[in-house]
């Protein structure tokens, strides 16, 4: 499929490459040449990605190709970050976020805990931010907890009126945004910070275990979650308690689900089997980026799985 440029695009592919040369040829105080071949990649990197001329993955794949192509670092040296256990960990918690997306399984848990919820502003909003909670426990990654949520509220909220809809959409939309934030630290498998802060952990020798790392978080997350639940109420909650929710929508939506199915349930196994394998690390010791490339083996090994593998490929990881 041929993609077409647009001149804002070209502009940027060509200054990434003027500013490669310009950089690695000016002179900057002391700084050495190493130095300076370094600033340039990354200087040329940082207009690809501004610009996207190419995907912004491969952007990224670019900069060690090109620290190695020209010799600024050796191989070994340029790719390790694809040897450490950050990025496999990085890569499984994808996986089996996008395997459990997929499956249509967190999708039937946050329905069925909001078609529980009170006709009320703040019992809503009190009900997003416990799902936000749960399914930071259940979904790896704050973006998939983020993109599930809103593709589940943001048609519920263009039923209400245009008063209403104001103060119930920003409030909702808002929660769901920030709660996404604040849980990407609540589990070794919340989010990318607290992946690339374990990662650097355990260069510096220090083995910190999913469980040990969720209690010592459970205290500043619940915290973090009421301060945020109290504000948002605050700032959004419309004139009156009364929001008329129209749960029958969300009833519709569930039953259209059908029943639990195999996939589902097969999903749900395989993520407790290894969710109880990250809180039992301690005494096993496999360590978490091994159990969560176990997990992602399990959901597409044929006959146990959920998906194949190249579905996996095309949607459960995004490059």
């Amino acid at each position: 499929m041929k993609v077409k440029l647009n001149t804002f695009q070209i502009a940027g592919a060509l200054a990434a490459v003027a500013l490669y040369f310009l950089i690695l040829n000016l002179e900057i105080g002391n700084m050495s040449a190493d130095i300076r071949q370094l600033l340039a990649i990354l200087s040329a990197a940082i207009a690809l990605w501004i610009t996207k001329p190419i995907p912004i993955y491969m952007t990224g794949i670019l900069i060690p190709v090109a620290a190695w192509a020209t010799e600024f670092a050796p191989f070994d040296t340029a790719f390790s970050g694809f040897a450490g256990t950050t990025f496999w960990f990085l890569f499984a918690a994808l996986g089996i976020a996008g395997c459990i997306r997929e499956s249509g399984v967190a999708r039937r848990i946050a329905l069925f805990m909001l078609i529980k919820v009170k006709p009320r502003f703040s019992s809503l909003i009190l009900t997003l931010v416990i799902i936000m909670f749960i399914l930071g426990y259940v979904l790896p990654l704050a973006a998939a907890r983020v993109a599930l949520m809103l593709a589940i509220i943001v048609p519920i909220i263009t039923l209400f009126d245009v008063q209403i809809r104001r103060n119930l959409g920003k409030a909702a939309i808002i929660i769901v945004a920030l709660l996404g934030a604040a849980s990407a630290w609540q589990v070794l498998t919340g989010g990318m910070p607290g992946m690339l802060l374990w990662g650097s952990l355990e260069q510096a020798g220090y083995s910190v275990s999913w469980l040990n790392w969720a209690l010592i978080m459970l205290f500043p997350t619940v915290l973090v979650f009421s301060a945020m639940y109290i504000v948002v109420t605050k700032l959004f909650k419309p004139k009156g308690d009364e929001v008329p929710v129209d749960t029958q929508h969300l009833k519709n939506d569930l039953v259209a689900l059908g029943p639990i199915r195999g996939g589902e349930r097969k999903a749900l196994i395989i993520l407790a089997f290894i969710v109880i394998l990250w809180v039992t690390e301690p005494f096993h010791h496999l360590g978490v980026e091994r159990v969560g490339i176990l997990g992602v083996f399990l959901f597409v090994l044929p006959g146990v799985g959920t998906i194949d593998f190249d579905t996996f490929l095309k949607k459960a990881v995004p490059y």
